[in-house]
């Protein structure tokens, strides 16, 4: 009764959402009540094709050539069409738009919404995209002042001008950067000053430049903001309720009300239902949860196992956050420490407390901080000096608070990582075996065993079962196999090239996976030398070996890596010497023996090489052939079968007789169990076509 009841809650509180009113104790909704139609909006959510789309989607099947040209050319043939022929399109055009209306008459209000915004969000950003195109157009005709370059990037431009060969490539251009990035951060303050000068000079220019352009198209600016603002406004009323409004009984009242609000009103609204309105629900309720029983039922194990493991991440994912909302609200109620702002953080406030101006949005906020951090690695070291000692002063106070925090709060600290250790391991053993037992031959050994051991149990079993048995099972795999080739034929083409597309790309993607792994494999079985480290991890993993105690959680490795960080940046250039010599030393050491190693296995390198290409080549060959595809036109199944039995006939005869010329040991059991193996595939190969057997006795 309690779980009818609690199914009834559910069930009320989804209509009386739709019914409720402002006096909330007039209950106007009952069970058998009808709602009222929903209100279908003059624009629906989708676009149903036109008459002269369906011509030009006919007239280019299979054309090819550039858009405008073509549009041009079927602009004309339009025109040239008779009234008749036209009237055939717009019929059909009228049809297909019917079709969509009684389909999406046909959907839930949840799915009309969602469809809705789907169509709103597309539409916004195709309308944001098109103001922005056009403000682009804009600033090119009006001539607006580029933003000038950093001091960083004025030396990178300055470099990459020098060069003597062409950079075209991107990965190119990115390790140049990259390069010149690192060679930024090495230089000295005087070296660095020139680039700083020209670049606070073009800034300086620039700001003059930009004043000078706002004052002579004020007056167009002013109309791209109102366009702006404008815009967005229409995008903020483009909701689900102004084309879908909810006319059930006319009740407006929820719309400003909502969470709590309406929590309230729905429980005082089910409270004041009569006992047979309540025993109405109740039977509902009953009946929904046992047609999801049932169907549950239905589902395979792989299904219900899906099934589970999405509501169990989903009850874990829940479960964390309340705990992580108790937990701040923990801290909230005894005021535990705040982490202090790291130094450029306290200058960065600092700045901020300065504006004269109020900075309110989101981007000016961005790009305030991004200004201020540039320009914070640009200050020395003397500059940097006043926050670095105010941060360090607050870090040694919080420290001082927190210990006297955790001293304090010892018992409920100590309860809540015991709360969050339980919840953890109840997460871990929420798994889809503990509810759902597999109930094959009463077998339970399954669920210790794990990849390669199952396919042996698995084996074994197999190898066990009667003819009988076995000649079941390929009678239902035979008939899954038919099904899905007459699901297939029936799909389109397009469909059809989809599916093969993403087979396509799904083998490609194992295929390159299976050769990392071999590759990998080579790599540590001939010992392949090891990238080095880099000066700035040479430094940390010097700085993580002095560490007494161990850091095993994340949040202490990243808190740890941050104050390494910070620890980097403040170094002079005198103290992070001595890890870059090392770091270049280890870094000519390893070309010295990479150059070793590639000599040695130069053959094995090659062959790799060829593998890779040849991989590569088929997995480019694998394209979608439109005639593969085509078999239920005409009856037509003449895939060249001869060919490709003829093909793996040869390969496995190939196998077979290099095998025999390598064995010196007339191994005969061997060699027929792949003879079996290769007359296997070969029947199982020709046993998804429909042939004659005349034709199997020719192969």
């Amino acid at each position: 009764m309690a779980l009818c009841q609690k199914f009834g809650r559910l069930l009320i509180g989804a209509e009386a959402r739709f019914s409720a009113r402002t006096d909330v104790t007039n209950i106007s909704t009952s069970p058998n009540q009808s709602p009222a139609p929903t209100q279908i909006p003059a624009r629906l959510p989708y676009k149903a094709p036109n008459a002269f789309t369906l011509f030009i989607k006919d007239q280019m099947t299979g054309q090819r050539g550039r858009v405008h040209e073509m549009g041009k050319i079927l602009s004309t043939n339009w025109k040239n069409l008779s009234e008749e022929e036209k009237q055939n399109y717009f019929k059909r055009a009228k049809k297909i738009g019917d079709e969509l209306r009684d389909n999406f008459e046909k959907l839930t209000d949840g799915q009309k919404k969602e469809l809705w915004d789907k169509h709103v969000e597309k539409m916004n950003k195709r309308r944001k995209l098109q103001m922005k195109i056009k403000l682009n157009k804009f600033y090119a005709e009006a001539n607006r002042p580029k933003r000038p370059l950093t001091s960083n990037w004025v030396f990178i431009k300055e470099c990459f001008e020098k060069q003597i060969k062409p950079i075209k490539t991107r990965d190119k251009v990115n390790k140049f950067v990259a390069e010149m990035g690192q060679q930024w951060r090495q230089m000295t303050d005087a070296e660095k000053q020139p680039y700083i000068d020209q670049g606070q000079s073009d800034r300086a220019a620039y700001h003059k430049e930009m004043a000078e352009w706002k004052r002579k198209y004020s007056n167009e600016i002013r109309a791209w903001k109102e366009a702006e603002a404008k815009a967005a406004q229409k995008a903020r009323g483009t909701q689900f309720t102004e084309a879908f409004e909810w006319n059930i009984d006319g009740d407006r009242d929820l719309n400003e009300n909502e969470g709590p609000e309406i929590l309230k009103i729905l429980s005082i609204k089910w409270k004041n239902l009569s006992e047979e309105e309540k025993q109405n629900y109740s039977e509902r309720a009953k009946k929904i949860g046992d047609e999801l029983r049932d169907n549950f039922e239905k589902l395979t194990n792989g299904q219900k196992k899906d099934l589970w493991d999405k509501h169990v991440e989903k009850r874990n994912k829940l479960q964390r956050l309340q705990m992580k909302k108790k937990l701040q609200k923990f801290y909230a109620e005894t005021n535990r420490p705040k982490q202090p702002m790291t130094s450029n953080w306290v200058f960065i406030k600092e700045r901020f407390e300065k504006q004269t101006n109020p900075i309110k949005t989101r981007d000016k906020v961005n790009k305030f901080v991004a200004e201020m951090s540039q320009r914070w690695r640009q200050m020395t070291d003397a500059e940097k000096r006043p926050y670095v000692d105010q941060w360090q002063c607050n870090i040694a106070k919080f420290r001082v608070e927190l210990a006297e925090w955790n001293q304090k709060y010892a018992s409920e600290i100590r309860a809540w990582k015991e709360a969050e250790a339980e919840a953890a391991q109840k997460a871990r053993d929420t798994q889809f075996t503990q509810p759902f037992e597999w109930s094959i031959d009463g077998d339970r050994d399954l669920k210790e065993k794990e990849g390669p051991e199952i396919l042996k149990i698995l084996s074994i079993k197999w190898k066990n079962l009667s003819e009988e048995e076995k000649q079941n099972y390929s009678e239902r795999a035979k008939k899954i196999g038919n099904e899905l080739r007459d699901n297939f034929e029936k799909l389109t083409n397009r469909q059809k090239k989809d599916l093969w597309d993403k087979h396509v790309e799904k083998r490609n993607k194992l295929l390159r996976l299976r050769m990392k792994k071999k590759l990998h494999k080579f790599y540590a079985e001939t010992n392949r030398p090891t990238r080095p480290l880099t000066s700035y991890s040479v430094f940390m993993q010097k700085c993580f070996d002095k560490q007494t105690k161990p850091i095993k959680t994340k949040d202490k490795a990243n808190k740890f890596f941050a104050e390494m960080v910070q620890r980097w940046r403040q170094m002079t250039d005198a103290e992070k010497q001595p890890y870059v010599d090392q770091a270049q030393c280890n870094l000519a050491a390893y070309h010295k023996e990479m150059a070793e190693w590639k000599q040695k296995y130069a053959n094995e390198i090659r062959a790799w090489k060829e593998a890779k290409a040849k991989a590569a080549l088929k997995a480019k060959g694998t394209q979608f052939n439109q005639a593969h595809f085509e078999w239920n036109i005409d009856g037509d199944r003449n895939l060249n079968e001869q060919e490709a039995i003829q093909q793996m006939i040869l390969d496995d005869s190939t196998h077979l007789v290099e095998k025999r010329e390598r064995s010196k040991d007339d191994d005969r059991d061997e060699d027929k169990a792949d003879i079996q193996r290769m007359f296997l595939a070969i029947s199982t190969y020709l046993g998804r076509k429909e042939i004659s057997q005349n034709q199997r006795i020719e192969y």
